[in-house]
């Protein structure tokens, strides 16, 4: 007879075995086991551990298909052994293959009654009908039964860790997970599972797995301890997707559960060798997104090639495995920018089946790779502003934290797309969505830097500046109320009252660390006399001026310094070939305000100031569009009598000679030459 009672030992954790619960599933009624046996396996509070006195045979022991007590488990197992540490531990365990999980289609493993059995329990769309097909049909419930149940009550009312909240699309759960766990029902469905457990395929065992975490189950309850212990078993005997797929489930533990890091530390060692037998695009981006760190560089930059050699060859490609790899080799060496092509390639004709929030994820890995491609940009502008466009009144209507993701991607590419702004600000305007000031940050600077205002809604100024109120200030960080300040005032519009609020912040303390607000508040004050706004600009001057003149300034890398300076002395050649005398040409004029002419050209009463930019400075697609900062200058020097002529860098360096210079440049500033 088993006896099983609670005992609190601390110096050892007993994980109750297969056999141990099997038994006392068949020589008791479910009647006669007690609640609180069954809620230790959900909850595992401490001093409520299983410490079972058994009195078995060494065979018992040999057969039994877990492992033994945790305790033959070691971090130095996984560096001190040749063979994988599942399977070894300090004393003699049973094989992996003692249990052989089976693999045939359902279809060949039940009879017709078991088929309409599952049926049943597929079709059960809540926590009580689910519940009320195991209470009526227990007796014929078998291990595919057990594991479909408990991943259906994962999908009524557990959370989809595969879908970001704004984006999940169907209602709440009629029962928390708190309140299921305490069903009487529930805690036996669970008996169930840990009981068949041992005898259920690898997709069943790991649907399981995945419905426990989805249904908050504590990961220190017995239930989730013991389907760890038996993913050791499962480990060195998983095929590429379904190891694939524990790592992805075991990654979701917390980080404090040793035995889920253990577990991945395997899985990590076990990749290398499983390389070349991978055939799935998602299988390689999911060891790349959770292994990445685990792995060794030669290994990491196996694993990109295979990726990459299996997206080349383009079989079974879904629109979801593309989207995971190029997310998941985000941080990974190799040949990533020939991922983002071909990848690319493949997404642009497939819009229509990528969700909004794939559709953000694809932009934001673009920009962590640094990668543009001006035709797929302009693709993906076309389709999110006609999919704003034909859902701006529905419930499924772009929120603008999306929105606002995509918009800073097009604003750091300098990728100028009309239509999608105009679509943007119409949603903004004219419906009632929730949003924040720091989605309006990323979108209100978009419209700044392409000194761009949708013609049919110039309203959405005005919207923008009674969003900053004080209430909305206060939640947010400081660099968000300086950034949203300058960007309006950019468009030519002046927040008084975000304007005093940032004065009576600075006037309290100016953080002298912070480099990059230094920037901005530079860029701030840079505008405010440009545009002319002199109604707090004493107050921000004294601010200013109390800064360290160095402090904060950007400075060119090494490289672009050298190609400015090499520009600087061609485009000095051209210039006094072409001016009538060699005077009328001077170095380096400063034109206030923190301008600085690179060359004066002086023709007769004319004063022509010659500035030398690189491409970044215009449009990306629109190259003689040009930004936000060209304009100011612009504005600046015309209204100090000067004509004012670009240089692109690149076009200066391309010429072959001087005299192509100067024929080029002739052109632009309109005179003869000497």
């Amino acid at each position: 007879m088993l006896q099983i009672y609670n005992y609190i030992r601390p110096w050892r954790t007993c994980i109750i075995s297969h056999q141990v619960m099997r038994r006392v599933c068949e020589s008791s009624s479910r009647q006669w086991m007690p609640a609180s046996t069954l809620s230790t396996i959900l909850t595992g509070d401490v001093g409520q551990y299983y410490d079972t006195k058994l009195t078995m045979s060494t065979t018992h022991k040999m057969n039994s298909p877990l492992s033994p007590s945790r305790r033959f488990w070691h971090h130095s197992s996984i560096l001190n052994t040749q063979q994988p540490p599942w399977q070894m531990p300090r004393t003699t365990v049973p094989s992996p293959n003692q249990v052989k999980p089976q693999s045939e289609p359902v279809e060949e493993m039940v009879d017709e009654g078991s088929l309409i059995l599952l049926e049943q329990i597929c079709d059960a769309d809540s926590v009580q009908a689910i519940l009320g097909v195991y209470e009526e049909q227990e007796d014929k419930f078998t291990e595919v039964h057990s594991a479909r149940a408990l991943w259906c009550l994962g999908q009524v009312c557990g959370r989809d860790y595969q879908k970001v909240a704004s984006d999940v699309d169907h209602l709440p759960a009629e029962i928390g997970t708190t309140e299921l766990i305490k069903m009487e029902g529930f805690r036996h469905l669970c008996s169930k599972v840990l009981q068949d457990s041992p005898h259920m395929s690898d997709a069943s065992f790991l649907s399981i797995l995945d419905s426990v975490q989805r249904l908050n189950i504590s990961d220190r309850s017995d239930l989730v301890r013991t389907l760890l212990e038996q993913c050791k078993h499962r480990l060195n005997t998983l095929p590429p997707n379904e190891l694939s797929l524990l790592v992805v489930i075991l990654n979701r533990i917390p980080g404090s559960n040793t035995l889920a890091r253990i577990l991945l530390d395997g899985a990590a060692l076990k990749v290398p060798d499983i390389i070349n037998d991978i055939t799935q695009l998602i299988t390689v981006a999911r060891f790349l997104k959770v292994l990445g760190r685990r792995l060794s560089f030669d290994d990491q930059k196996k694993l990109v090639n295979r990726l990459l050699a299996i997206l080349i060859a383009g079989n079974n490609l879904t629109v979801e495995s593309v989207i995971q790899g190029l997310t998941a080799v985000v941080d990974m060496r190799g040949h990533t920018k020939t991922y983002c092509k071909v990848a690319l390639e493949f997404l642009v004709d497939k819009l229509d089946e990528v969700s909004r929030s794939d559709l953000v994820s694809i932009m934001i890995a673009l920009s962590k790779h640094r990668y543009y491609d001006e035709e797929f940009f302009q693709v993906v502008g076309d389709h999110v502003a006609q999919m704003i466009t034909n859902s701006s009144g529905s419930y499924d209507a772009w929120n603008l934290n999306q929105l606002s993701h995509i918009c800073r991607v097009y604003t750091m590419f300098n990728h100028l797309h009309p239509a999608l702004l105009d679509a943007i600000a119409e949603l903004i305007v004219l419906s009632n969505r929730p949003y924040t000031l720091l989605s309006l940050t990323h979108i209100t600077q978009a419209f700044a830097k392409f000194a761009y205002l949708p013609p049919d809604v110039p309203q959405i100024l005005d919207f923008v500046t009674n969003a900053c109120n004080m209430a909305e200030m206060e939640k947010e960080p400081f660099w968000v109320c300086i950034s949203i300040a300058t960007s309006l005032m950019c468009c030519g519009r002046y927040p008084d009252q975000m304007v005093e609020f940032i004065l009576r912040r600075l006037s309290q303390q100016v953080s002298l660390d912070d480099l990059a607000m230094l920037n901005n508040m530079r860029k701030m004050h840079q505008v405010m006399r440009v545009r002319g706004f002199t109604a707090n600009l004493p107050e921000f001057q004294k601010i200013i001026d109390s800064i360290p003149a160095d402090l904060g300034q950007r400075k060119l890398s090494p490289k672009v310094e050298r190609v400015y300076k090499k520009a600087r002395v061609m485009t000095k050649e051209a210039l006094t070939s072409v001016a009538k005398e060699t005077s009328d040409v001077v170095e380096d004029v400063d034109a206030g305000l923190g301008y600085t002419i690179d060359f004066v050209l002086k023709q007769e009463e004319i004063k022509q100031a010659v500035v030398l930019q690189d491409s970044k400075c215009y449009a990306a697609n629109v190259p003689q569009h040009a930004l936000v900062w060209n304009k100011l200058m612009e504005e600046h020097l015309q209204a100090n009598g000067y004509q004012v002529v670009w240089l692109q860098v690149e076009d200066i360096i391309t010429l072959i000679d001087t005299e192509e210079r100067a024929a080029f440049i002739s052109n632009r500033v309109g005179c003869n030459g000497a």
